[in-house]
């Protein structure tokens, strides 16, 4: 029971934590976006962009990779949104490595360790599904710079050419063409609208 308690906290303390960005851009707090809406809608885009992957490209392993959308942010709990310029001068990778571990440790070991390999793999690149998820973690940021300035909010339009840029990187390290170019007509769209 203590883990589901745990579990519990972490998704209240995320959902209470709005994304920095946004409000730094003039989205007030109380309708800035939360870790916890960041994350379910990581996971929702990284469901169907895993499967449409899948369906174009063949092999590969969308439980895995929406395992590793539900962790991507899990850590923030803890340390909380930093923002993007303060990323670029320090590391968190050994934070956030440490603070999930402080997260899951009420799992069974296995568990947990199986978990925490999977967030390792996520953070460092190295296959198709973790590659999805930076994806899918980029593509959810950009839907809501679109969202948020087509509510009005101008100061967000730097994130949306921001991200189309963040999202065409991610996409030249995907071999499947097919799929590269039905994700680029989405990130064509945006800019657009921009």
């Amino acid at each position: 029971m203590r883990w589901l308690r745990k579990l519990t906290e972490i998704v209240v303390t995320l959902d209470n934590i709005p994304r920095v960005g946004w409000v730094q851009r003039g989205v007030p707090m109380i309708c800035a976006e939360t870790i916890a809406r960041h994350t379910l809608l990581t996971s929702l885009i990284g469901l169907v962009i895993c499967r449409l992957y899948k369906m174009l490209c063949g092999n590969v392993d969308c439980d895995k990779m929406l395992t590793m959308c539900l962790l991507h942010d899990l850590p923030e709990a803890n340390i909380g949104n930093i923002a993007g310029h303060v990323r670029k001068v320090i590391d968190l990778r050994k934070v956030e490595v440490t603070e999930l571990e402080t997260q899951l440790q009420e799992l069974e070991p296995q568990l947990r360790n199986s978990l925490g390999m999977l967030y390792l793999e996520y953070r460092s690149g190295t296959s198709i599904e973790a590659i999805l998820t930076t994806l899918a973690d980029k593509l959810a940021t950009l839907a809501m710079a679109c969202y948020y300035y087509e509510e009005g909010k101008p100061r967000v339009r730097d994130l949306i050419r921001y991200y189309v840029d963040k999202v065409r990187e991610i996409l030249m390290k995907i071999p499947c063409r097919e799929f590269v170019t039905r994700i680029n007509e989405i990130v064509e769209e945006a800019e657009r609208e921009a």
